[in-house]
């Protein structure tokens, strides 16, 4: 193979890894900013708490907000 098309390779990696770097920055602050919003719903709603028959064995059944949607054991 000739060495141009072994650069054009390597400078596609090289862009590639930068884009990944730069997807997993965004997702990591796309998380915080999701940590922070659970924590405000959370303290925030006026919980009406059920149990949740849904997707849960019988003993695991934890409580569902109405409301919010949100699970606690």
């Amino acid at each position: 193979m000739s060495d141009q098309i072994i650069k054009e390779k390597m400078n596609r990696n090289k862009n590639i890894k930068s884009e990944i770097k730069q997807l997993k920055e965004k997702i990591y602050v796309l998380n915080q900013e999701k940590k922070i919003n659970d924590v405000f719903i959370f303290n925030n709603c006026q919980h009406n708490w059920i149990k949740d028959r849904n997707f849960f064995q019988y003993d695991d059944r934890p409580n569902r907000c109405t409301k919010c949607n949100m699970v606690r054991n």
